[in-house]
């Protein structure tokens, strides 16, 4: 269950859509609950639990005869523990996580107006205005009585709050679908042109790694630590120490991002990959799953789309 709300969040999932599948599925919260809400997937993808780790006296009890216990505020030192016990989630994994968390939470577009991440459409925060770099929004059209889906610039939308006056065009949901359609199946038509490039970033991506420094670090924190406990022994007090080793870590985190990020990419190369090769005709019919899979960005212009996958390669659909 963890592994699989893990998949899906990177798959681009919102906290709503992975909360009906999981009732859906007739799957209950670790307290028996039907019931899925945003706070206990928040607090699932963000456990170091997850990846071996224990961060120990996250709460404090503050009346012994109760047994009241409450969240450390600072009350007392908390001890963070690596590879305290075998893992379920692979460490790089949970870091991608937390970068798309803090992506999703400081969501902005080019006209920096933050707002809240959906996952509820595969097009929703990929499809972008080549005027004014908002996102498009979904919205429904109702002609005598004829419904329609259609994505219009968030600046057109909004235009009295936005105080833009943006010309982008209106595009008909079943028009991107095409677009999609059409740049994936150039790709697949020219995957001779593509697979080499995409094999090369594979192999290039690999051959870059943190591990011998985020080792150094580890060697560094742990003789800190011992220092630590020799202080403590001798009642002297060891505050110096401990922001050192705080720095250290912050040092090790940021390194383990990277690491984390060339994973990302080489895992996303390699999905374009799987696709070509695995393909053996052309895709007939739109897919929301393989949007979210291949696709990262849609620009819509006033004559073409430029559509961007994940692996890097960028498509020009003239419409």
């Amino acid at each position: 269950m963890v592994k699989r709300i893990f998949r899906e969040y990177l798959e681009g999932y919102s906290y709503n859509i992975i909360s009906k599948g999981l009732e859906a599925d007739g799957i209950k919260t670790a307290a028996g609950k039907t019931r899925w809400v945003a706070t206990t997937l928040r607090k699932i993808l963000r456990n170091e639990k997850y990846i071996g780790d224990a961060l120990l006296q996250k709460t404090v009890t503050t009346d012994f005869p109760t047994k009241k216990r409450v969240e450390n505020k600072g009350l007392v030192p908390q001890y963070y523990i690596e590879n305290n016990h075998e893992p379920i989630i692979p460490r790089d994994l949970f870091l991608r996580v937390q970068e798309e968390m803090a992506r999703r939470a400081s969501l902005e577009t080019n006209v920096l107006r933050r707002r809240q991440y959906s996952g509820k459409y595969a097009f929703t925060n990929i499809v972008f205005c080549a005027h004014c770099g908002e996102v498009f929004q979904r919205t429904q059209w109702n002609i005598r009585g004829n419904r329609r889906n259609v994505w219009r610039c968030l600046s057109r939308l909004q235009k009295k709050r936005s105080k833009i006056d943006c010309p982008a065009r209106t595009v008909n949901e079943t028009d991107l679908h095409a677009v999609v359609l059409k740049a994936i199946n150039e790709v697949y038509a020219k995957q001779d042109n593509f697979l080499p490039q995409l094999k090369a970033n594979i192999a290039k991506v690999l051959g870059i790694s943190n591990f011998k420094a985020v080792a150094e670090i580890d060697e560094k924190i742990n003789e800190k630590q011992q220092e630590i406990i020799r202080l403590t022994k001798a009642r002297q007090n060891c505050d110096a120490l401990g922001d050192e080793i705080m720095k250290l870590r912050e040092k090790k985190y940021r390194l383990q991002i990277d690491d984390a990020n060339r994973e990302g990419a080489r895992i996303r190369f390699a999905e374009m990959e799987s696709f070509l090769s695995g393909q053996g005709t052309e895709v007939q019919e739109y897919d929301d799953a393989l949007v979210r899979r291949l696709v990262e960005t849609i620009t819509v212009y006033d004559d073409r789309f430029k559509v961007k996958f994940k692996s890097g390669i960028e498509i020009k659909v003239v419409s």
